[in-house]
């Protein structure tokens, strides 16, 4: 059962699951609790004189999908309202609207039964994903969706799961979820997952989301709290803009601040040099070869060609024994069955293929590297080439009907 609380230092919480018949009494003013499955323990519940309740029932079938209904109950001293809800098909869905100093705040309890999910469901429920987050204002979208992904935590996936996700990357909002499962399956040979989760476009001011093991149900209740306060600070401090010095100073601070965030938020990662780091008596011989080379350039005289030609055959046979060296000495640190040392045995292992004799346009067999480079070329010079000029006739009359349609 979902909830939701309005504390008197106006911090908001969501409970999911509750079937604890003191969960409406035992929670501080202004509480709120959304439920995505609605049960006659659960009606009990919201029973009393400080829970006023939203609810949806319909037992029914849509697109092989029992929906049984779900519910809200708020504290009577919550200043709320009920607003329609988005015309869902598979998804249960249920909202009020909730006054806070920082504006209006949509809650939306909701439930995907997750069973029979066929093509048609899962395109349906797309549809349903999109029209719950197309809601312009501040909204959180609570409840028991049934869609595993491994961002939110969860071992593996499911198609549900992967449309959720692809949709969070498009649309402008994201999916909060505990650290630790919220569904524990009686079954063994099942694992726990997080499948309670909530979907929000109000990032600004939401504490990390925590699960309790206080109620009476295979499913975690989760809970998070919205600090309005800090949004309303947020919108007193707003610079007033009076002129373009001042909008260009109030734009150079954000551009300052989004850096300082990406600095801090994106991790830095030492990058190791892939080329031979070669040693200082490499170094000398390499800066005598270039002196050679630039006295032979201005001279013309072939006694400097023929020792830079000298020093370059020496330059290579010392570095043919650096990597040598570098190779046996990588060779003797690596740990014996280490996971590098079985991945080192495997590359000397495989043998090495080359790439079979190509087939060209002529109809003739390429062995050779310098054969396939020609025959690739001449394959694709001939793949785009056009046929037809562009003063052709028919090339013409192509163009003109494409214009005309």
């Amino acid at each position: 059962m979902p909830s939701a609380q309005v504390t008197p230092n106006k911090k908001y919480s969501d409970w999911f699951k509750s079937t604890n018949r003191n969960a409406v009494d035992d929670l501080p003013n202004d509480d709120l609790l959304p439920s995505e499955l609605l049960t006659e323990m659960m009606l009990e519940i919201f029973q009393g004189p400080r829970a006023c309740r939203t609810r949806l029932d319909q037992i029914q079938t849509v697109a092989s999908v029992v929906l049984k209904g779900v519910a809200i109950a708020v504290n009577a001293s919550l200043r709320h309202k009920n607003v329609p809800s988005p015309p869902t098909k598979v998804i249960e869905s249920v909202a009020i609207s909730v006054d806070t100093p920082g504006g209006e705040i949509v809650f939306i309890s909701v439930y995907f039964p997750g069973l029979n999910v066929t093509s048609h469901v899962l395109d349906q429920y797309k549809k349903d994903i999109r029209l719950l987050t197309s809601i312009k204002a501040p909204y959180y979208i609570c409840g028991d969706l049934n869609s595993r992904y491994r961002m939110w935590n969860n071992l593996s996936g499911n198609a549900a799961g992967f449309v959720l996700y692809q949709e969070m990357s498009r649309r402008p909002f994201n999916v909060l979820h505990s650290a630790t499962p919220t569904y524990y399956p009686s079954q063994r040979d099942r694992n726990p997952s997080n499948i309670d989760i909530v979907l929000s476009n109000d990032l600004l001011a939401i504490e990390p989301v925590l699960t309790s093991g206080e109620l009476m149900s295979d499913h975690r209740a989760i809970e998070f709290t919205i600090q309005v306060e800090h949004i309303d600070d947020n919108i007193n401090r707003l610079v007033p803009l009076n002129s373009t010095e001042d909008i260009n100073a109030t734009i150079d601070h954000v551009t300052k601040v989004i850096r300082h965030a990406m600095d801090i938020a994106i991790p830095r990662k030492k990058s190791k040099p892939k080329f031979l780091r070669l040693n200082p008596e490499i170094i000398d011989l390499i800066k005598a070869k270039n002196r050679l080379s630039r006295k032979w350039q201005r001279t013309g005289d072939v006694n400097f060609l023929r020792s830079c030609s000298s020093m370059i055959k020496l330059i290579k046979k010392k570095i043919k024994i650096l990597r040598n060296t570098n190779w046996s000495s990588k060779l003797k640190n690596l740990d014996f069955a280490s996971k590098k040392f079985w991945q080192t045995t495997k590359l000397q292992k495989n043998k090495s293929f080359e790439l079979p004799p190509l087939k060209g346009n002529d109809g003739m067999i390429a062995y050779t590297n310098q054969q396939k480079s020609e025959a690739l070329a001449s394959t694709f010079h001939k793949s785009h080439t056009l046929t037809l000029g562009f003063g052709a006739q028919r090339t013409e009359k192509l163009v003109a009907s494409s214009i005309l349609h």
